[in-house]
């Protein structure tokens, strides 16, 4: 099995707009001999970070979710023109395109949560309140787990 991704951290970006990835983060991204990351507009107010293989995966879902032809070609669109491949520098760090901060709201600030398969990038409020919602979900659900 893959390393994942997990924990949450928060970063500053730098003046040029670079962020810098945690370590835990770029040692799976080394065991994978990776150093790009792809990313892409998440549903809500986040950006989503893949490796290759994972948007691959990612890309092979999409193709086999039922969508009218419309559907499909509005989706596919909008996905591909709104992803970049972003490089992982030397020191271990990423450009955060400036359009990627706005529809994230990042001002200075930056939460990387590791969701498994990929990165989310949060700005700090917005992890709140979702982390909130999240929390709520998650205490229902662990509470029928615990109890099958």
């Amino acid at each position: 099995m893959l390393p994942t991704f997990v924990a949450t951290y928060q970063h500053a970006l730098d003046d040029k707009g670079r962020l810098s990835i945690p370590r835990k983060f770029l040692e799976v991204l080394e065991s994978r001999r990776e150093d790009q990351l792809w990313a892409f507009p998440g549903v809500r107010k986040f950006v989503l970070l893949y490796p290759l293989a994972e948007y691959q995966a990612y890309r092979e879902r999409v193709e086999r979710t039922p969508m009218e032809p419309a559907e499909a070609d509005s989706f596919e669109r909008f996905l591909c023109s709104q992803t970049k491949v972003l490089q992982v520098d030397k020191p271990g760090r990423i450009l955060l395109p400036r359009e990627f901060r706005e529809l994230a709201e990042i001002d200075d600030q930056v939460v990387l949560v590791g969701a498994r398969d990929h990165i989310e990038l949060w700005s700090p409020a917005n992890w709140s309140e979702q982390l909130g919602q999240d929390r709520d979900r998650y205490q229902q659900k662990a509470a029928s787990i615990v109890r099958a």
